[in-house]
């Protein structure tokens, strides 16, 4: 397995981005897989009743569960994850245990636990351009300030061009076309496929 992940803040595109690149890697014969978002849903009233760290749980539960049916996929398959751990590294770790460096540590090194992707597709985006798109998808107003930390957390993280497991991170340029985003994606997982297991 190939395994690939789609990471930023909430409205950055990242959905529409891996199946874009899944369809054009589709289209030239590579067997592809989109792997599913962790199941929790936060809603305010949920929020409201959950600390950091019970955030954090109940969203490595998630990702456990699903890291479990890695052994399901086929070998010669790539896999395309919308969030794995370093969302909840971000989220849950660097912004909502900004004050709590013990919590912090501890979430970044549950993360590192996690199984590595092959490459990280960073997907940036400013929190006002993440607002409005959360304000269309969702109808509802969401808080500018924190889409500003998540944002800043994200850049914390991949300013070296390497995520928590010092894996490969690409990050688009924000005047990129999508078309060529999307290709160039395709273009780095084939790069990963070959070295993997050849030109075929």
């Amino acid at each position: 397995m190939i395994f690939i992940t789609f990471e930023g803040c909430d409205g950055a595109g990242k959905t529409t981005l891996a199946d874009a690149v899944a369809m054009d890697l589709f289209k030239r014969g590579y067997s592809v897989q989109n792997g599913f978002a962790p199941s929790f849903v936060f809603t305010p009233k949920r929020m409201a009743r959950l600390t950091t760290a019970e955030e954090a749980t109940i969203f490595f539960d998630d990702l456990h569960e699903l890291q479990r049916e890695f052994d399901e996929i086929p070998e010669r398959t790539i896999l395309l994850q919308d969030r794995w751990a370093e969302s909840t590294y971000v989220y849950q770790g660097l912004v909502g245990a900004a004050t709590d460096g013990e919590l912090r540590d501890d979430i970044y090194k549950r993360a590192r636990q996690m199984t590595a992707p092959d490459l990280t597709v960073f997907v940036p985006v400013s929190p006002q351009q993440a607002a409005q798109r959360i304000e269309l998808r969702d109808s509802v107003t969401p808080d500018v300030d924190h889409l500003t930390k998540i944002v800043a957390a994200y850049d914390r993280i991949y300013c070296a061009g390497l995520g928590i497991w010092d894996q490969r991170v690409y990050r688009p340029s924000g005047h990129m076309p999508f078309d060529e985003i999307v290709e160039t994606v395709a273009d780095l997982v084939i790069d990963i496929w070959k070295e993997k297991y050849g030109t075929e």
